[in-house]
């Protein structure tokens, strides 16, 4: 993926919530993403950003906190 790339994820309540993605990490053989919310309804600080581990399953991408 490239940075600022647009991701769209589902949140607890089934709402889409849009990120750009800011870095993508490799590490000890897991992928994890610095993402930025777009929206400004997470209550971030302009300067913090949220970091997820992608787990590829069947071809899906899943992605935790």
């Amino acid at each position: 993926m490239k940075n600022n790339e647009i991701i769209t994820l589902s949140g607890e309540n089934g709402e889409n919530i849009d990120f750009s993605l800011e870095a993508e990490i490799e590490y000890d053989n897991e992928t994890y993403f610095i993402m930025k919310p777009i929206n400004k309804d997470l209550e971030l600080e302009e300067d913090e950003a949220l970091i997820f581990r992608v787990d590829n399953i069947n071809g899906l991408d899943y992605f935790e906190m």
